[in-house]
């Protein structure tokens, strides 16, 4: 990041809001576009840098992965998730969110790293993450580092393996018997912890699974970051516009 990146983010970040209108009724309203909405705790995450990227942790994870320009105070926060419940009474998550103080958003603006290409971009446009492998996950630089060598220490010791059925798959299955709601047989989300750390990695179901989501930082009054928002389903478009939509 430069600082005529910087200059050209400043005059066009307003055409980077979230398209589904007000982001924050994802997590203070009972009902969107006649859909009902519940709330997830998944527990709390850590962000001893402050440094944060959400990626997904199986397909893209690595040191590469750089975090988003913007910095969150340092500590621990509880992290929710929105989940929309569909008409054949399915549940999909909507959006998850990190909340880093009391205040209110006024506005969320789309998280960048710092690189993007800012050139052609219209409003109603968006950055986002890559899903491939139906996960979403959101961290600390430090825990990506830590992760990044915990599983290639792994990996070493487990050459046939694969990391989701061999590793994963029986936290799911754990979380699943002990948080049922909302989730399906086999598990939806876990906040796992690197083992021998006191980090860990909420790795969520994300949405309609593989695509591209945005992530968007909540500011208040004042300007300040209180929240971090990761959106999933864009409930009044992807839902109402497009009932076609084939659930499972």
């Amino acid at each position: 990041m430069d600082s005529s990146w910087m200059k050209e983010y400043e005059a066009k970040k307003g055409l980077l809001r979230p398209t589904c209108g007000n982001l924050e009724a994802y997590f203070t309203t009972e009902e969107i576009c006649g859909f009902p909405v519940h709330q997830l705790a998944m527990g709390a995450v850590y962000f001893p840098t402050g440094e944060l990227m959400a990626v997904d942790p199986l397909a893209s994870m690595g040191r590469w992965v750089r975090p988003y320009f913007i910095r969150i105070p340092m500590g621990v926060y509880p992290l929710t998730t929105a989940v929309v419940e569909t008409e054949a009474g399915n549940y999909r998550y909507a959006a998850s969110r990190l909340v880093f103080s009391p205040e209110q958003p006024v506005t969320f603006i789309n998280a960048l790293k710092g690189n993007e290409d800012l050139g052609t971009i219209e409003r109603g446009d968006f950055f986002g993450f890559d899903v491939e492998a139906g996960l979403a996950a959101i961290l600390d630089v430090r825990t990506r580092d830590v992760y990044c060598n915990y599983m290639e220490k792994w990996a070493r010791a487990n050459p046939e393996a694969n990391a989701y059925h061999d590793l994963f798959a029986a936290a799911f299955e754990q979380n699943y018997k002990e948080n049922p709601t909302f989730q399906r047989e086999g598990g939806d989300w876990i906040n796992w912890r690197i083992p021998d750390t006191n980090l860990t990695i909420p790795m969520i179901q994300s949405g309609f699974g593989d695509g591209t989501y945005p992530a968007y930082f909540g500011l208040d009054k004042q300007g300040a970051i209180c929240q971090f928002v990761v959106h999933f389903i864009d409930i009044r478009i992807e839902m109402v516009v497009e009932p076609e939509i084939v659930w499972g």
